[in-house]
């Protein structure tokens, strides 16, 4: 996949070299790299507060280290505050860009900290990464509850999803006491040809921590009653429906549809259903 460039106007680029080097506009961003693997975060373990991800000692979630010296000197370099909260994913839309193809993938619970005391970081679980492919993209997801969090890493293959006027969808199942499998239903938008649409199956059978490839949806545009089902204890009766504005899907677009909660828990730690944007 090409990496998108953003091109300045030249009036904007001239505001820019009248600034010097006084102003530094956006320090912490990097080009997007062809060549190093790219990785998508989402959080999904229900019972935990926001987690930061880490590759080694490498932060690649949130915000940079704070320095803000008003925190102390003693504090400055320390993971800040910045989070992934649970049902969501970094970055909004599509990946950001590892420095290292190696080491361990961590979810952090980062310190907090104020002017003299630097609260201790707490580490939730971790996992050495695969072997990544360079150029290759990578969905990186925290799971299941305490004490038995998890790490789980896939490879997104885009090859299968190409910009071709279609709109593509793939699940991944992360309810940790789901019995049995999940299944994946939708009704498509109405057309003229189909002004009466029934209800159909997108994905069928996902175990826990797997997650389906990318298929074509039938056409673009708004479904309704995307829910998910019991594959084999209940397969009448949903378990949670998306929230009708994540459920209109645009061509040339990628998503995931994730289940997330856990069975029997209530408000944040229902079980549900999310979307992402992979591109």
């Amino acid at each position: 996949m090409k990496s998108i460039i953003f091109r300045s106007s030249f009036a904007w680029a001239l505001l820019l070299a009248s600034c010097g080097d006084e102003h530094q506009y956006f320090p912490d961003l990097s080009p997007i790299s062809d060549v190093n693997p790219k990785v998508k975060f989402i959080h999904a373990a229900s019972d935990t507060v926001g987690v930061n991800l880490f590759l080694g000692d490498k932060k690649i979630t949130g915000n940079a280290p704070s320095t803000i010296t008003t925190f102390g000197a003693v504090n400055v370099g320390k993971v800040n505050i910045g989070t992934v909260t649970f049902q969501n994913a970094y970055p909004v839309t599509n990946y950001t860009t590892l420095e290292s193809s190696l080491g361990v993938f961590s979810a952090v619970v980062p310190g907090a900290f104020n002017n003299t005391t630097t609260f201790v970081t707490k580490k939730l679980s971790s996992s050495t990464a695969p072997a990544m492919d360079a150029s290759s993209f990578y969905t990186v997801a925290l799971v299941g509850t305490t004490p038995a969090y998890g790490i789980v890493v896939f490879k997104d293959d885009l090859n299968t999803a190409p910009l071709d006027g279609n709109t593509y969808l793939r699940f991944a199942n992360f309810i940790h006491n789901s019995v049995g499998n999940l299944t994946l239903r939708a009704t498509p938008p109405a057309t003229t040809a189909d002004p009466a649409p029934v209800a159909i199956t997108l994905f069928q059978n996902v175990a826990y921590k797997d997650m389906s490839g990318f298929v074509v949806l039938p056409r673009p545009g708004t479904y309704t009653n995307v829910q998910i089902f019991n594959s084999t204890t209940n397969t009448t009766t949903s378990i949670s429906t998306l929230v009708a504005g994540s459920s209109s899907f645009t061509n040339n677009k990628v998503y995931t549809i994730f289940a997330r909660g856990r069975i029997g828990g209530t408000g944040v730690g229902a079980p549900g259903v999310s979307r992402i944007v992979n591109r």
